[in-house]
């Protein structure tokens, strides 16, 4: 029985540290905000591509206002660290993580901020390659 417990305890934790929900309570209404970070990609020696999943339920009144990717190289970045601004609401949205060092580890993970607070996705991590890659990343449709 505590071999059973303790298999489904690991498993519900598991499930639980893939997004992150913060939930906020407004009069006698409860919301929850989900951030979802995206997996990191194009990583080269200066810049690297992420982004996340921003969802919420319940009121509609209260919207993402900002949204985007924080990083530093220190794990659990915040805004109050590096970031994108990658505009509000909720949906799918891609950062471009530019002006990064060679050979360096960064923590990164998804925000979004409304008018009771920011709420992050989960930290991924990814090294910066040593040496420059002849890469082409598309900004906003231009490459």
């Amino acid at each position: 029985m505590k071999k059973t417990l303790l298999i489904l305890s690991a498993i519900v934790l598991f499930f639980a540290g893939c997004k992150k929900d913060t939930l906020f309570e407004e009069g006698d209404v409860l919301y929850r905000i989900t951030v979802t970070t995206n997996n990191i990609t194009n990583i080269n020696s200066t810049m690297a591509q992420c982004g996340g999943v921003v969802s919420m339920t319940s009121v509609d009144y209260l919207t993402v206002t900002a949204r985007g990717v924080c990083w530093n190289t220190k794990p659990n970045p915040t805004i109050n660290d590096n970031k994108t601004s990658d505009g509000s609401g909720t949906g799918n949205f891609t950062s471009n993580l530019i002006n990064l060092t060679k050979n360096t580890t960064y923590y990164v993970r998804a925000y979004a901020t409304n008018e009771k607070g920011t709420s992050y996705g989960e930290v991924k991590s990814f090294t910066t390659l040593e040496k420059p890659v002849n890469q082409t990343i598309s900004v906003n449709g231009v490459s």
